[in-house]
């Protein structure tokens, strides 16, 4: 399995974890429908323990 990461482009301050190849998705703080092919990927993996990882940086980088 594929594994990508993304930032919600409404809220701005929620990353998640997604399925690789999937076309849309709801983020899970603001309920937003985000297509995916309208969003930047930030990392994408076949490993979810290095997406966790980029997911925990980029939310640290928000956080500042």
């Amino acid at each position: 399995m594929k594994y990508a990461v993304i930032v919600c482009p409404k809220c701005k301050s929620h990353v998640q974890i997604i399925e690789a190849g999937i076309k849309s998705t709801v983020c899970q703080r603001c309920g937003s429908r985000l297509d995916i092919k309208k969003l930047k990927i930030w990392h994408t993996t076949t490993d979810l323990a290095d997406a966790v990882s980029v997911r925990t940086a980029l939310l640290m980088k928000l956080d500042e």
